[in-house]
């Protein structure tokens, strides 16, 4: 028995040993090595390529289809709900429940959270619930009246408010990463902008300065363009969250096919605060020295 038991947990050290991960740093502590749920969570795979895979790719169609690269549009995110569906909500969901089980809270959570986000927004434009067209009346489209856009709008204003928590827990694991949640809270941010229906023009002068501050889109040309412009500088933000993922997607790819990344401890947020410490401190001994 004693040597069964000793057999059992040095096959559980070389396992855990063994279990790294791009977002590791953010797990919590492990249950102890004799519970079956750790057992359990060492023998999964690392979730982390195929989350960020499942984030990114709905992720860059929509970025390009807000900043109206080669003629799209927000209209065509209809085109491309099911790559919301699959891609955003199966992928990153199945990688969350991963991560949730293998005790990783912080991953877990961003990943299940914006896994839902994709869901809730191939819905939102899938043709075949055809939503927008539930609010159309008077000969106003669906898609331009204010009870529609108003209610997208605080969708977008949660989803800030949700990243910006994500990205508190993000400080102390690597640069990439925390640039990429930070940037997606001046998107949703944007977004919701956007989508408000010319809140503050209405209760104020027309020749009033404020005017020309108004949030959202109006049933107007003028309102469109407005409305698309803020769409596009928001992209911009999200822009910038894509080249940190797919960065972060060829670090996770090198990592599992165990190929060398050197680059990746100069993203190291602790080391790179510990270093600019010691170097401060071994500036402060020089000055100290000189004035001796």
């Amino acid at each position: 028995m004693a040597t069964h038991i000793s057999s059992h947990d040095t096959q559980s050290t070389r396992v855990g040993d063994s279990d790294t991960g791009l977002l590791e740093k953010d797990s919590v502590s492990p249950l102890p090595a004799h519970d079956v749920v750790y057992q359990h969570r060492l023998s999964l795979g690392d979730p982390t390529l195929l989350g960020l895979l499942g984030f990114l790719i709905p992720l860059t169609v929509a970025v390009f289809e807000f900043l109206r690269f080669q003629g799209a549009n927000a209209s065509s995110l209809a085109s491309t709900s099911g790559v919301f569906f699959f891609y955003g909500g199966i992928a990153m969901n199945l990688a969350g429940i991963i991560e949730f089980v293998r005790a990783n809270s912080l991953p877990a959570s961003g990943y299940l959270t914006y896994g839902c986000f994709w869901v809730c927004l191939g819905w939102a434009f899938d043709p075949l619930q055809n939503l927008a067209g539930a609010y159309a009346a008077d000969g106003v489209p669906g898609a331009l009246a204010k009870t529609y856009n108003s209610g997208g709008a605080m969708f977008f204003l949660a989803m800030t408010l949700c990243s910006f928590v994500l990205w508190l827990g993000t400080l102390k694991t690597n640069l990439a990463l925390s640039l990429a949640v930070f940037c997606l809270v001046p998107l949703f941010a944007l977004l919701c902008a956007g989508e408000y229906v010319d809140i503050i023009s209405e209760s104020v002068d027309s020749a009033d300065v404020l005017c020309s501050l108004h949030i959202g889109y109006d049933p107007t040309p003028q309102g469109l363009d407005h409305a698309a412009y803020l769409f596009e500088v928001g992209a911009g933000f999200g822009f910038v969250t894509v080249i940190c993922g797919w960065f972060m997607a060829v670090v996770a790819a090198c990592e599992a096919g165990r190929i060398p990344c050197p680059i990746v401890r100069y993203l190291d947020i602790p080391m790179i605060m510990s270093s600019m410490h010691g170097r401060r401190k071994s500036a402060k001994k020089a000055n100290g020295a000189d004035a001796v």
